[in-house]
């Protein structure tokens, strides 16, 4: 990544933090630049001899090894990279943990050495890891280490902290316009490049990469007054069993992230820019609610294998007058997704773990989990069709598949009760215990009036009220109702139900995928579906002993319409809303 350079310019260069820095001027536009961008150097340099962990004398080698032992000083610039890097850590739900030294120290990256660890390395590597375990005392400016063995690593956001330190030194010796970049990968601009009013929203030229080209620009983004920063594993990794594994690892699971070719962000600092890029690579398309939430100040450009082309480009709050594709060839851009997360992007390269059984079990699984709740799974079917909503929208289904998946599941689930119903109906009734228990010959004759009586309507409110598919899908094959007018008006009701509830999850997706990624650790995320699940199957069978109650006793309320709208709290709702059929019903006497 560097500026365009067919404009003339004076560079300024200096080897630190292990790559090369460099400061870009437009030629001759400030006399004192050079002066100027040799103190800037000089102040990467101390920012380097502070936070290094290559150096025992650094402040934060000393940290690493004294802090579990109690309170320790830090002087301020240290202290506040440390404050920014937790409050980053907590706004990408992990993506992104400067207290993440044990695992790259496990993986070999540490000395640029990649190896498998073992199971019990990994997992003791994985306990001594986590923003969790450092505490910051902002009063006495002050920090400690909760956990022996945790580890400080700034490797995904230092060099950005000191292209910011830099430019603080510039702007203070009156520089107005330059580019500074470490390594490429890490870049701060201000002003403008060339020539034109310091204002111009043209910025400085940058490219990035093709990440399967060496050498080839693949698109480039005018950067002014912000930071960009680039992660990617294309030339730090190593392979195991014909596997390539990267050296940005997932700091939840401890192993190396999968799914992102590379990842670039655009933030008001470089320290954002460079950690929020770490984050988007392990997030992926999933995580960029987190990462640039629409509207924000934040961008992101996202590189990932394609199943139509050769790599797609997505992206998040990124203009066509900001960022212009160079090479074109095998590059597929959804410019739909501009201003707006999260996008949508292909379903066998979206890698965020709570979507990983739907993308292994792909669109088949939605079919039969809702098959599984037409012949009796005690789970609601608004719960699959939720799930597929909300991974839809995260980008990790693709909605035009995912929602015609729900009603094919939902017709096959609901048309095999028809056809247990009409060929074995009988049988089961009289011979099985527990059906001849829950559909009597009484709501087997309930059931058989209201079909006749309301037609369409019985089937929309069995569809719509949890606990009643069954019973009544059952009893329309017992009646041998003709089968085409039986799929139709299924087909009718179920498009509607479906329709409503996957598109208010689509609708809300963000909200449920954010609550579950900002949870600290993946056991807290599984309690949360695990709980989600539990109050499911507990709600079906609560709604499905009033709904078998009011069949017995009063079928026709099963389809007013304060049932289907607030269904068990019904009855109180209309007390205290006056929706009784008596105008003086809920008044005080």
């Amino acid at each position: 990544m560097a500026a365009d350079a067919d404009i003339h310019s004076l560079v300024v260069g200096r080897e630190a933090m292990a790559c090369r820095f460099e400061i870009v001027f437009n030629a001759g536009e400030h006399p004192q630049d050079t002066e100027a961008a040799l103190a800037a150097l000089d102040l990467v340099d101390e920012v380097e001899s502070r936070i290094s962990i290559y150096r025992d004398t650094s402040e934060l080698s000393r940290l690493n090894a004294t802090a579990a032992t109690g309170w320790q000083p830090v002087s301020a610039d240290t202290f506040a990279l440390l404050e920014k890097a937790v409050e980053l850590h907590d706004r990408t739900g992990g993506g992104f943990d400067i207290a993440a030294g044990q695992l790259v120290r496990t993986w070999g990256f540490l000395r640029r050495q990649g190896r498998t660890p073992s199971a019990a390395d990994l997992t003791a590597a994985l306990a001594a890891s986590g923003s969790q375990w450092l505490e910051l005392d902002p009063t006495d400016r002050q920090i400690r280490l909760t956990r022996p063995g945790v580890e400080l690593n700034p490797g995904a956001i230092g060099k950005g902290w000191a292209l910011d330190r830099a430019v603080d030194r510039l702007l203070a010796d009156g520089i107005t316009s330059c580019l500074l970049h470490g390594g490429s990968s890490s870049v701060r601009a201000i002003g403008r490049q060339g020539p034109g009013p310091l204002d111009d929203q043209r910025g400085w030229a940058v490219g990035i990469r093709h990440p399967l080209r060496p050498g080839v620009r693949l698109a480039t983004v005018a950067v002014s007054n912000r930071g960009l920063g680039t992660s990617g594993s294309g030339t730090q990794f190593f392979i195991d069993r014909g596997r390539k594994l990267g050296h940005i690892l997932d700091p939840r699971t401890g192993r190396p992230a999968e799914g992102v070719l590379s990842a670039t962000v655009l933030a008001p600092t470089a320290a954002e820019a460079d950690a929020l890029a770490t984050a988007a690579y392990v997030l992926g398309p999933a995580g960029l609610p987190l990462i640039a939430p629409p509207g924000g100040p934040v961008a992101a450009v996202l590189t990932v294998a394609s199943d139509q082309a050769e790599i797609d480009l997505i992206v998040a709050n990124v203009g066509e007058s900001t960022l212009s594709i160079d090479d074109s060839r095998g590059v597929r851009v959804d410019w739909r997704v501009l201003l707006r997360c999260p996008v949508r992007s292909p379903a066998a390269h979206a890698r965020a773990d709570m979507f990983d059984w739907f993308e292994r079990g792909s669109y088949l699984g939605i079919i039969l989990f809702l098959t599984l709740t037409g012949i009796g799974l005690p789970v609601p079917e608004e719960v699959p069709i939720v799930a597929a909503g909300v991974a839809s929208r995260a980008g990790a289904l693709k909605w035009y598949y995912a929602l015609p998946s729900c009603l094919v599941g939902a017709l096959l689930g609901d048309s095999l009760m028809y056809a247990i119903g009409r060929f074995f109906g009988e049988k089961i009734l009289k011979e099985h215990p527990w059906w001849s228990g829950f559909l009597t010959e009484q709501r087997e004759k309930t059931i058989e009036d209201l079909i006749k009586k309301h037609g369409i309507k019985a089937f929309f409110a069995a569809r719509f009220l949890v606990g009643l598919r069954s019973p009544f899908y059952l009893t329309a094959g017992i009646l041998r109702v003709p089968y085409r007018w039986f799929l139709l008006a299924d087909f009718i009701c179920a498009s509607i139900v479906i329709s409503i509830f996957f598109g208010l999850a689509y609708l809300f997706g963000d909200r449920i995928t954010g609550l579950i990624q900002s949870a600290e650790r993946g056991f807290t995320a599984i309690a949360i579906v695990a709980g989600m699940a539990a109050l499911a199957v507990v709600a079906f069978f609560s709604f499905r002993r009033r709904r078998m109650r009011m069949l017995d006793q009063d079928p026709e309320a099963l389809l007013e319409n304060r049932e289907l709208i607030f269904g068990p709290a019904a009855d109180r709702i209309a007390e205290t809303v006056h929706l009784g059929d008596d105008p003086a019903h809920g008044e005080k006497k």
